[in-house]
């Protein structure tokens, strides 16, 4: 469990062509708060790294994947909310969720075109944990 204003390594050194669930982590929630995750790719050969995010309502049993609205001309479309960046090298990609009346988070990364010499970290942190 990660300690107030602390952040803690969820996942390290994970090569990108593991099997994904190696590349997911699952965090709980005590408080309503944001949390930020660092995804940190050690490259070789990846074009993008990736995070997908899913949310539980119900302490881990369930998730639903967190989804994005776009407003164009008063008309909102949702989708699945996966942030993907364009890598030529090591990189890092910080992440922003929101987690009202969430109990866990889950995290899956990834990394296109990646193989055991991409490896992934990431570190999650939020001021509200306990």
């Amino acid at each position: 469990m990660l300690e107030v204003e602390k952040h803690g390594t969820i996942l390290d050194g994970v090569a990108a062509n593991a099997a994904e669930s190696l590349r997911t982590a699952v965090v709980p929630v005590r408080h309503d708060s944001d949390i930020t995750f660092t995804i940190a790719l050690t490259w070789g050969a990846a074009t993008a790294l990736n995070a997908a995010l899913y949310k539980s309502v119900d302490g881990g049993v369930t998730y639903a994947r967190v989804h994005s609205v776009s407003i164009s001309s008063g008309t909102g479309t949702m989708s699945e909310y996966t942030v993907t960046e364009t890598v030529t090298g090591n990189d890092d990609m910080a992440v922003d969720l929101a987690c009202k009346a969430c109990t866990h988070v889950k995290i899956i990364v990834s990394a296109t075109g990646g193989g055991a010499a991409d490896l992934l970290t990431v570190k999650a942190g939020s001021a509200q944990w306990s």
